[in-house]
């Protein structure tokens, strides 16, 4: 008895061993339905290596100049100030408003002297945030040679619209309602409450002005308000495809603005393949959750992708994604942002491979979460200034294989079941001497769990990080990618602003948490190259040329087109 049951599951695991085998030489690397997605997606800041950052808008809030000394400096008439005490002040101490102006005490002091401590005061409070503060000298009779300073403070009165936009009237004034009348105007929080409504689908913030209130020391606001386009729309085109999709990829994205007047926004987008191989399309709702600058959305997608030049052999396959996002800025002003977003996402995924006509297909279903705290603000080095631009997420979920054959071709990488991961990424913008930038990235993965399926390890190689190479050429459950770019502003002409860049690449990986055969685990990639950038009005371009080094620099995937070790990769975009 013993030895048929020995025999039995002998059989089932030559079986099982055997469907492997078969499968896996007909699938190309990095072509399940996990990694097609993640191809469509990728990262939004490794993208934009070798293109010079914008420089911080101008703020959306500026304070009115600090009025210099009217005065003569030579002024005869002077007064023996002993001491200062001041008046209507509140949010600063009298303790610390003193300290500022100590160097006065005890001297004679002309007008232009005693307009020039009151500069040293209002400017304390505009650095501190009191927008329109301002000290001054009232008239008074001097008691025992002690000066009174008066302080307008600054609080808020009324607010009103000059507001042409595409977003009502009300939806406006409760963001600005979160200020009350009588609150001191401090410049972040009024900031932060324009800068989320010019973040508003269909309005643009274009003017704040500021006149005396009703009352003395309030200061009432008019907002004025531009409309943006009802309709944008966008195209894109690039050859960040695998060769057996279809290289050359069209991206078509449009929007509403503004649908309900509440500053909400209706995208479609869709992205198709030279070959029509590989087809994704999807529709996503997105609009701020009450008025504190929670934003939210939902998205639905699409994707069938078909291998091309498989001979007899099919690989073919479909994903079903459901999205729900938020994100909500914890600081916001005009250069700096801190941020937290959280995004849900739930892919149905099925991938079909084998002979014509006797394929077999494999379905699973990826639910992931990921919590992701973005950074951005200026720096100075060496008193040149730069931006920083930086994330840090956590992402958890569960595989789960939804019928035998998914398990079947899992039952070496097993993973299924819950996996967790930490995905990190800094970039830096240092400006060296005019026209001469440096960038410098670095995005990293670490895997907390079990070994990854394609969707959820990290990609390193083509436009996700070594530009010698497809974007298909390695991935891993953890590693890393890093990137310099020199970048060289040339001379614009006019509206066509353009730059020439040479960088170089490094990236290395573990392919596998846990290992299951004796192949190498882990390998490392390197690049070098030159890149070229312009834009011109609504479109921009930009491409770059990698060559391979080190080691390991040889293709080992798609290598049948190419054994060489160097890339060409362009994007182009033209928005409407």
């Amino acid at each position: 008895m013993k030895r048929k049951l020995r025999l039995k599951y002998f059989i089932v695991l030559l079986i099982v061993i055997s469907n492997l085998q078969s499968a896996t030489p007909n699938r190309p690397a990095g072509t399940n339905m996990g990694d097609i997605l993640k191809s469509i997606d990728p990262d939004e800041f490794l993208e934009k290596r070798g293109e010079l950052y914008k420089a911080p808008d101008k703020p959306i809030l500026e304070p009115s100049d600090i009025n210099r000394p009217s005065a003569k400096i030579d002024d005869k008439a002077k007064v023996f100030i002993k001491s200062f005490k001041f008046s209507h002040n509140s949010a600063i101490s009298s303790k610390k408003l003193l300290e500022l102006i100590k160097e006065y005490e005890n001297k004679e002091l002309n007008l232009y002297s005693m307009q020039e401590l009151t500069t040293v005061i209002t400017r304390y409070y505009r650095e501190n945030g009191y927008f329109v503060a301002r000290a001054y000298v009232p008239a008074q009779e001097l008691e025992n040679n002690i000066l009174e300073i008066a302080i307008i403070e600054g609080k808020h009165g009324e607010f009103k619209l000059k507001n042409s936009s595409l977003v009502k009237d009300e939806v406006i004034l409760n963001y600005l309602n979160n200020i009350k009348k009588g609150d001191y105007v401090l410049d972040n929080k009024l900031e932060r409450e324009l800068l989320i409504i010019d973040e508003l689908s269909g309005a643009r913030v274009i003017n704040s002005d500021v006149y005396p209130g009703a009352e003395i020391g309030e200061s009432d606001f008019l907002i004025s308000l531009d409309k943006t386009s009802k309709y944008s729309a966008y195209a894109m085109i690039d050859n960040y495809g695998t060769k057996y999709t279809g290289e050359h990829r069209l991206n078509l994205g449009a929007n509403i603005n503004s649908i309900t007047g509440i500053g909400d926004i209706l995208s479609f987008n869709t992205l198709i393949s030279e070959n029509t191989n590989l087809l994704n399309y999807g529709l996503t709702y997105s609009r701020h959750i009450g008025y504190s600058g929670l934003n939210g959305g939902v998205g639905i997608s699409k994707t069938d992708y078909e291998m091309d030049k498989m001979g007899d052999f099919e690989v073919l396959g479909s994903s079903l994604n459901f999205n729900l996002f938020f994100s909500y800025p914890l600081v916001k002003t005009h250069s700096t942002l801190r941020a937290i977003q959280i995004n849900s996402t739930i892919s149905k995924m099925d991938d079909e491979s084998g002979p014509k006509s006797y394929t077999d297909t494999a379905k699973k279903q990826d639910s992931n979460l990921m919590i992701k705290l973005n950074e951005k603000r200026p720096t100075s080095i060496f008193s040149r200034p730069g931006t920083l631009n930086a994330y840090l997420a956590y992402s958890f979920g569960n595989l789960s294989m939804d019928n035998e054959i998914a398990k079947d071709t899992d039952i070496l990488l097993e993973s299924e079941g819950f996996y967790h991961k930490l995905v990190a990424y800094l970039g830096h913008q240092q400006y060296i001497i005019p026209k001469l930038t440096l960038q410098t990235s670095i995005k990293m993965q670490k895997n907390l769990g079990r070994n990854l399926d394609g969707g959820q390890r990290i990609s390193v190689a083509g436009s996700n990080g070594v530009r010698a190479y497809e974007d298909s050429e390695l991935s891993g459950d953890s590693g890393y990618s890093a990137s310099l770019d020199l970048i060289y502003s040339l001379p614009n002409f006019g509206n066509y602003f353009h730059n020439f860049s040479i960088f170089t690449d490094f990236a290395e990986v573990k392919r596998n948490t846990k290992t299951f055969n004796d192949d190498k685990n882990s390998r490392k990639l390197g690049a070098y190259g030159l890149g070229y950038a312009f834009s011109y009005k609504n479109f921009n371009f930009k491409t770059t040329y990698g060559f391979g080094f080190g080691s390991e620099k040889e293709p080992t995937v798609e290598k049948e087109f190419s054994q060489k070790s160097e890339k060409f990769l362009f994007q182009a975009i033209y928005q409407f």
